[in-house]
């Protein structure tokens, strides 16, 4: 898969989610859509160990991951987050966050998600 096939299939998902009309109950008794946040994955990248091989091809199919996404999220009208704007992915696997990766990206994460829920 491309990353523009990738952010399609997260399109999909999101439009179910939206549609399932499962989030909080509205004053006159109808549940509201729940709120969607994409997040673009960081990008892979080569790891330094034996199984590394294993992802070489994980870094061309990104290429371009958080455009696609951004424009899922503009299309649907949703929050996003590029994980590339805030986080590299350390070498040691390639493609998991380290410590403090996580620790940057959840901060963000629940950032936004505050913002959000403030402006409703």
């Amino acid at each position: 898969l491309k990353a523009i096939d990738i952010a399609l299939g997260v399109q999909t998902l999101a439009e179910i989610v939206v549609q399932s009309r499962s989030g909080r109950m509205e004053a006159n008794g109808i549940r509201r859509s729940p709120d969607v946040l994409l997040l673009a994955p960081a990008l892979p990248v080569k790891a330094a160990n034996p199984l590394g091989h294993k992802f070489e091809e994980a870094q061309a199919r990104c290429i371009g991951i958080g455009n696609a996404f951004a424009e899922v999220a503009n299309e649907l009208g949703c929050a996003w987050l590029d994980a590339n704007d805030l986080v590299t992915t350390p070498d040691t696997d390639g493609i998991h966050l380290d410590e403090d990766g996580h620790m940057t990206l959840g901060t963000a994460l629940s950032e936004l998600v505050l913002k959000n829920r403030s402006s409703e």
